[in-house]
């Protein structure tokens, strides 16, 4: 419709004369589009009106429906994707149909040339060509004529990543090795979904990469994860999908929060496909980098002569740690006299510093955490000879050589070839204690069978679990087998091999508790007409992220609380607590574990809390401290000698001890080792800054003596 036409139109509505005698809409035809202004983002301020009313058929065949009553826009597109949505709409009622049903439909120009078809209200077109025009049909879909009036918007959403589909994957660089030298950057914002269904997560923002497999198996690992909070969620949980083809082959699958995957069995040469995305079901917008690492050449300790030495530490924890790898580890020779197959098994060495020490693995990581070790005494040249297996991530050696180097062997339990596994391996010491000769607060303390428990018998001893409490303590051995929790194993465990299964204690498991939750044992005493000192000494060990407390109550009277994580790992050991019973008196006392009120979330099973030796002391009169001494004796040729030597104050020894003596100096100030002194090899000797408790001082006041 020309100008004129146009004018004479409206001239002929605004005289009165009926709009049937000229009625056609003004864009009618594609040659007459109505011209789209487009909205630089995706909201819609820039509105256009239009209507199908008095539209006629344009003669294009419709890609749905029936364009019947077809009005037409065009808009020069100024991004490759515009999202086109038709809002507001009203039949008016002069047709033959009701419905407001509309169709959309996308021309690359006014010849008929069909790009894309909408049903919905709501399109996005992608693939454009910026600044190309673009023609617009609105028709109503159905044969029946519908007048409706519509508004109509044009907007321009974010430009999705390169690489947001699988087809424009992004390639990545494989690395030689592991440690991710060369690393690619990678973002899900603005990134749409694929179509493919999910192995895991909700992939509604999922964006692609490529790598050509170089070896059968390759390690996928996501790195300085950062959700920049421009999104619906805040979080950093994300996953990943490696895929044969474009077509939707899945060949495997990280879980949710797992950054770091192994894919097995790839065929070298290969193309592969990787779909990274926000694992939640809102939108994650997150920058991240991932890293495609080789399997590296074998460990440089693959073989025994090359084993790495291990830092012995000196007590129980694992400061000094070192870590390890059987990564592309090969068989050795000797072949192992234990379990599994050592096909790729790593060496380790450490020189004994005692005659007991523990071996533990930590942080063990990979395609299994299944791990064996054997330790080995003698020469890698052939004369090797096994000491122990161990399929336990904790054990013990017992009745070692001080000054010997043992070979430590580790391996995966399983025959499968190629496995990855990291771990961390630690050697400590096993301070030896003497569980019948245990210091108390007590002078000249004599133990009594009222209240005895060290529950190595499988018993509670004279103590009861407390009928109202649901809970009960748990007599157990070795570890509490939580994870983050609770002791490896018993007060004692040097006195016999394996160390780790001597003996028993009790604990509260928190596993499957409620968080306020407590057990509770208890025990009466009669103690009347007994009118000497009375302690009660138990050992306790609390290592959790979620500890509670330890209770005594005497008499329903709180007497004793700790509180909180009090160990940093399961290894560290026991600490002993004591005190005052009331004497000549007739009581009850309760041991008490409690879970606390509020815990870190995922961490309430971390708190179970144990205690062991159970003993009640009765304190005798004190005996006076000797004085200074000065020990000049000479032990060398005798057959055996056991002395101790206690003095609040100074101890001089010029002493030549001999390989059957056993000494013991315990001064309250210092001990001076002067010229001469000698201790043979084999015999045993300790000395110790404690000193004994000297007698309650007494003091005269007016002539009264009075104990202070």
């Amino acid at each position: 419709m020309n100008l004129a036409i146009r004018f004479l139109f409206f001239f002929l509505i605004a005289c009165g004369i009926p709009s049937s005698i000229l009625a056609q809409a003004p864009n009618d035809e594609c040659i007459n589009a109505m011209v789209l202004n487009i909205n630089s983002n995706t909201s819609c301020t820039l509105i256009s009106n239009s209507s199908t009313t008095d539209a006629s058929n344009s003669g294009i065949p419709a890609c749905t429906g029936t364009a019947n009553n077809d009005v037409w826009f065009s808009f020069v597109a100024s991004s490759m994707e515009h999202q086109i949505e038709l809002s507001n709409i009203v039949n008016i009622g002069t047709g033959t149909s009701s419905s407001t049903d509309l169709v959309q439909e996308l021309f690359s120009d006014c010849s008929g040339t069909s790009i894309a078809c909408s049903d919905p209200n709501v399109a996005i077109y992608s693939g454009l060509s910026i600044g190309t025009t673009y023609y617009l049909r609105i028709f109503g879909w159905f044969s029946s004529i519908q007048n409706v009036n519509f508004d109509l918007c044009v907007t321009t959403p974010p430009i999705p990543p390169s690489n947001d589909e699988c087809s424009n994957a992004l390639p990545l660089t494989v690395n030689i090795d592991f440690d991710c030298g060369t690393i690619t950057q990678g973002t899900t914002v603005h990134a749409t979904a694929s179509g493919f269904s999910a192995c895991t997560g909700t992939p509604n923002n999922d964006v692609w990469f490529s790598f050509v497999a170089t070896e059968s198996i390759h390690k996928i690992e996501i790195l300085k994860i950062n959700n920049l909070g421009t999104n619906s969620s805040s979080s950093n949980v994300m996953a990943h999908e490696l895929f044969s083809n474009c077509s939707g082959n899945s060949v495997g699958c990280s879980n949710s929060g797992t950054t770091t995957h192994v894919y097995k069995d790839l065929v070298i040469g290969a193309t592969y496909y990787l779909r990274v995305y926000g694992w939640e079901m809102a939108f994650q917008d997150i920058n991240f980098e991932v890293c495609i690492g080789t399997v590296p050449p074998p460990p440089i300790n693959d073989e025994c002569l090359a084993a790495i030495p291990l830092a012995v530490n000196q007590d129980l924890m694992c400061t000094l740690s070192t870590s390890g790898t059987i990564t592309a580890a090969t068989t050795s020779n000797p072949s192992t006299t234990c379990l599994g197959s050592a096909d790729d098994d790593v060496w380790f060495s450490f020189v004994a510093t005692d005659e007991r020490h523990g071996i533990v693995l930590n942080n063990i990581w990979g395609t299994v955490t299944n791990l064996y070790f054997e330790v080995l005494e003698g020469d890698c040249m052939g004369g090797l000879t096994s000491l122990l297996c161990s399929d336990d991530e904790v054990n013990y050696l017992d009745d070692l050589t001080i000054g010997t180097t043992y070979f430590l062997r580790l391996y995966t339990l399983t025959a499968i070839p190629e496995q990855i596994v990291d771990f961390d391996v630690c050697i400590h010491s096993l301070p030896f204690l003497d569980c019948e000769s245990i210091p108390t607060n007590c002078f000249n303390a004599s133990t009594l069978s009222e209240g005895y428990a060290d529950f190595d018998d499988w018993t509670l001893g004279d103590w009861e679990q407390m009928n109202f409490e649901e809970l009960d303590w748990t007599i157990n051995f070795g570890s509490t087998g939580s994870v983050g929790t609770g002791p490896a194993g018993d007060l004692c465990p040097n006195a016999a091999f394996p160390a780790a299964n001597n003996g028993n204690y009790i604990y509260f498991e928190a596993s499957g508790q409620s968080l306020g939750d407590q057990a509770c044992i208890e025990n009466t005493f009669d103690f009347r007409g007994i009118e000497d000192d009375m302690e009660l000494s138990f050992w306790y060990h609390m290592y959790g992220a979620c500890m509670g407390s330890i209770n005594v109550y005497i008499n329903s009277i709180p007497t004793l609380t700790i509180s909180g994580e009090q160990m940093s790992s399961e290894n560290d050991p026991w600490q002993q607590v004591s005190l005052p019973l009331p004497k000549d008196s007739l009581f009850a006392v309760w041991i008490c574990a409690s879970l606390p009120i509020t815990c870190p979330s995922g961490q309430s099973f971390e708190a179970d809390a144990a205690i062991d030796r159970i003993v009640v002391y009765q304190c005798n009169e004190p005996i006076p401290c000797p004085p200074n001494y000065a020990g000049t004796n000479q032990l060398i040729g005798k057959e055996s000698d056991i002395k101790t030597y206690q003095t609040n104050g100074i101890i001089e020894s010029t002493q030549s001890i001999s390989s059957t003596a056993t000494i013991d100096y315990n001064s309250g100030q210092e001990i001076n080792l002067l010229p001469d002194f000698e201790v043979e090899l084999g015999a045993v000797f300790h000395a110790f800054i404690e000193g004994c408790i000297a007698p309650i001082p007494v003091s005269t006041d007016s002539g009264t003596k009075t104990k202070e």
